[in-house]
């Protein structure tokens, strides 16, 4: 057992824990009933299965995130921020919004926010139409960034008074009742109208809308704040998102792109695992599966065979679904727990449903 430098008080070794944050493990119960019917899972089912099952109120997956981080809640989770510094930008003392560019698409009276997946803008398109919203509105002090073609930023001061609809819970439904609430909303809501006009009648959009691509046809202001304090209790984190990125160099660790093949486990690693989310939000249930299975092998099956090896002592799996976050740890010893039997990945998902039902947690 290691010793403290007198070599009189025994340290306890570190418990070396990895935490499998998979967003979107659950189909959502608004979709198909059968979704995770006949899904086999091997390696997932006995993490769940033997791991101890923790739960509590959670917002949403970003509140999960900013908690295990020490960030509070502003008027949004402070989104912006974070993943400006995420995409190697420097927030500085500045108020920021997201305003990524999407596609409405026009359905009887609404209008449907599609997946931003589908616009694939360049990085010269991406520049070309910031310019443009810059030079709209410079006499409001509105400065639009684009680090990432896919993630505009718009700096601004003083504050917006306003709460937004994230990205990810727009997609699908109409934007006109998700808009931006609170006492700056009117304001807000001409600068996005305008923003739209001016977009529609870019001549960039007549370009793609003549060689068949999705037009870029207006923006989604989401996730305001200034950049919060941030820590990291992690001495490792894996992630291929901007917001987990952000997180972790606010909070002084160097994030790590989560590779196809394996990562090395710290005493404390956050592996952040995002390809089910993506078909999620596509609604496209065969990928989805198809994605778990995937994962299986990539990331459930070597998990446990670390576990079993001794190579980490705890596996966590956590996901946030129906407006709660789900924590199942399982120990090296608990792995090989024979009598406690594997459940499918349909079994647990009825039991999330179940929780959420009216009256479960009054």
């Amino acid at each position: 057992m290691p010793h403290d430098k007198l070599g009189a008080v025994p340290v306890p070794a570190p418990v070396r824990t990895v935490t499998l944050f998979v967003p979107s493990l659950f189909w959502p119960e608004t979709g198909a009933a059968d979704a995770h019917d006949g899904l086999r899972l091997p390696a997932l089912e006995i993490l769940l299965g033997r791991g101890k099952l923790a739960e509590a109120a959670c917002e949403n997956e970003t509140a999960w995130l900013c908690a295990r981080f020490g960030v509070r809640k502003q008027i949004d989770w402070p989104v912006a921020p974070l993943t400006l510094a995420g995409d190697g930008g420097e927030p500085g003392a500045a108020h920021w919004l997201r305003a990524d560019p999407v596609h409405l698409r026009v359905h009887n009276d609404s209008l449907i926010l599609l997946p931003p997946e589908s616009l694939e803008i360049a990085e010269d398109e991406s520049r070309a139409l910031v310019n443009a919203l810059n030079r709209h509105f410079e006499l409001e002090d509105l400065v639009f960034h684009a680090p990432d073609p896919r993630r505009f930023y718009l700096r601004m001061a003083p504050a917006p008074k306003i709460e937004t609809v994230s990205l990810k819970e727009a997609v699908g439904r109409d934007v006109n009742r998700l808009l931006p609430a609170g006492e700056d909303r009117l304001r807000w809501h001409r600068i996005f109208n305008e923003a739209q006009m001016l977009l529609h009648a870019h001549p960039l959009n007549a370009a793609r809308a003549e060689r068949g691509a999705t037009v870029a046809n207006s923006l989604w202001f989401w996730g305001g704040g200034t950049r919060p304090a941030c820590g990291s209790p992690f001495d490792a984190v894996y992630s291929d998102d901007p917001l987990v990125a952000g997180l972790a160099t606010l909070g002084g660790i160097v994030p790590a792109r989560l590779s196809e093949e394996s990562f090395a486990a710290g005493n404390n690693t956050l592996v952040d695992i995002r390809e089910a989310e993506r078909e999620l939000l596509r609604g496209n249930l065969p990928g989805w599966r198809e994605t778990l299975q995937k994962l299986e092998r990539r990331r459930f099956a070597p998990i446990l065979e670390e576990l079993r090896s001794g190579g980490i002592d705890n596996a966590v799996v956590a996901t946030v679904a129906e407006g709660r976050n789900f924590e199942w740890s399982v120990r090296r010893r608990a792995s090989w727990h024979m009598w406690k039997r594997p459940r499918t990945l349909a079994h647990h998902a009825r039991t999330v449903m179940q929780a959420h039902k009216p009256g479960r947690h009054a």
